[in-house]
């Protein structure tokens, strides 16, 4: 994809983009483009090679009635939004993440081009979790039970512990709680949310309550499972992968949400 001389723009302290609108559903390049090159030029700017890993201040305005890429811009770095203005002042460490990611293809980079490890400060701990959903009725418990175990018995090195965190409805009685903190899972309730093209009793009618998860705003990032998963190694370096990374499916064209590495963020409160 196109991109101007990204050397040629290192002291930048304001980007400003005309930010075109996309009819929904439909893939625009241009749009894509737009927000792509805004991107890179933010990190050329901003990113400053040192050892506390503290960097310049940019900030982005986008000009028009429609809104950048929430993937790449998140509203949780939205700083101001008045008439056809939005004004950002980006995560610097998670948007390089995003950059450095390949473009036009869902196939994954290696983990040593894309892992932000050699992205975070000196001293930088973040807040983890392995986190799963429970909702419409108790037929996945004892999966839920064998996932958490299965998680600490490969558990590896990271410091802190990345903590375990299951989401549940009113369906999950609390027999089934004890045995679920006994396995390891710190609970969490929640009201469930229901897909609007399920039918009524069907097995996915709440299935939309897995939307809970960017609601974990206490943690910078999770590793959400179905509970239906078994861990048979040590998964922590899926950490250092960028949102919305995801487990690989049978089907090329269709979105794995069973497995899916996720930044919390405030703009899912309004749920």
């Amino acid at each position: 994809m196109p991109m101007p001389k990204l050397e040629n723009y290192k002291d930048l302290n304001v980007v400003v983009a005309k930010l075109p609108c996309v009819q929904e559903g439909v893939r625009d390049l241009f749009w894509l483009q737009v927000n792509l090159v805004v991107a890179n030029l933010v990190v050329e700017s901003g990113w400053v090679e040192n050892i506390d890993m503290i960097h310049k201040k940019v900030y982005v305005v986008f000009v028009g009635y429609c809104e950048p890429m929430i993937e790449i811009f998140r509203c949780d770095d939205l700083l101001m939004h008045e008439g056809e203005y939005l004004v950002y002042q980006p995560d610097l460490m998670r948007l390089k993440q995003k950059t450095l990611m390949p473009l036009g293809s869902c196939e994954i980079a290696p983990i040593s081009s894309i892992s932000g490890k050699e992205l975070q400060p000196m001293g930088y701990t973040p807040k983890l979790a392995y986190v799963s959903v429970l909702h419409f009725s108790e037929s996945y418990v004892c999966g839920a039970i064998a996932l958490a175990q299965s998680i600490l018995q490969n558990k590896g090195n990271k410091v802190p512990t990345p903590d375990l965190v299951l989401l549940i409805d009113d369906s999950i009685g609390p027999n089934s709680i004890i045995g679920l903190k006994s396995a390891g899972w710190k609970i969490k309730h929640i009201k469930p949310i229901s897909n609007p093209y399920s039918k009524n009793g069907s097995y996915n009618e709440l299935n939309y309550s897995k939307l809970r998860i960017w609601q974990l705003t206490m943690y910078d990032k999770i590793i959400f499972m179905d509970s239906d998963i078994l861990v048979h190694k040590n998964i922590d370096e899926f950490f250092s992968y960028p949102q919305l990374s995801v487990g690989n499916s049978e089907y090329f064209s269709v979105f794995n949400s069973g497995l899916m590495i996720i930044e919390p963020s405030q703009c899912m409160l309004i749920i």
